[in-house]
């Protein structure tokens, strides 16, 4: 099979599950997108340096973490915001509000923290397939994904500090009359 017919196959296989990661870990489609064909030219370039014992997922997976990479250093030259969700394109049946606090949430996580986050909790990868995805260890992953989970919870829970005390001062200065300096 030629270069062109293989990546072809490799894209038709491999293009969705790809994508929603690039999605994931970027939070644009666009974005998103260019990064699949960039992964996709990238393997029609580099089709024979590929390893025949090799597996062709593990593969495509390093290229794609390789163009996410550098998507993310480009938008950083370039000043673009990280994360910007298009929840219009996200089917979950979530409130918007709710999609759009989830936005702000991940934006806390570090790339590789997402990464890992999208492969073991969303993609549901065994610790063991994501590592091997990602080029980490088994025990990097679990690393990776405690302080994850450590860091939103910790931001969650701040959140809901913050809202909880502004409520009640609201409701506080809503009954006496008096409007308080502090919001």
């Amino acid at each position: 099979m030629d270069a062109k017919a293989a990546a072809n196959q490799l894209f038709h296989e491999y293009k969705t599950e790809l994508y929603r990661y690039a999605l994931f870990v970027l939070g644009n489609p666009d974005d998103a997108e260019d990064v699949i064909q960039e992964v996709f030219l990238r393997v029609l370039r580099y089709w024979d340096g590929f390893r025949e014992d090799a597996s062709p997922k593990t593969w495509l997976w390093h290229i794609l973490k390789n163009c996410v990479t550098d998507s993310i250093r480009k938008r950083q030259r370039n000043g673009k915001r990280t994360a910007q969700l298009d929840v219009n394109l996200v089917d979950s049946g979530a409130p918007l509000d709710s999609m759009v606090e989830w936005e702000e949430i991940l934006k806390v996580l570090s790339h590789k923290q997402r990464q890992v986050v999208y492969l073991r909790l969303i993609a549901d990868y065994s610790t063991s397939q994501a590592a091997e995805l990602l080029g980490y260890t088994a025990g990097t992953v679990r690393v990776v994904l405690h302080r994850a989970v450590s860091k939103l919870r910790k931001h969650v829970q701040a959140d809901w500090f913050r809202t909880a005390h502004n409520t009640a001062l609201s409701h506080s200065s809503a009954m006496t009359g008096k409007r308080d300096e502090r919001l």
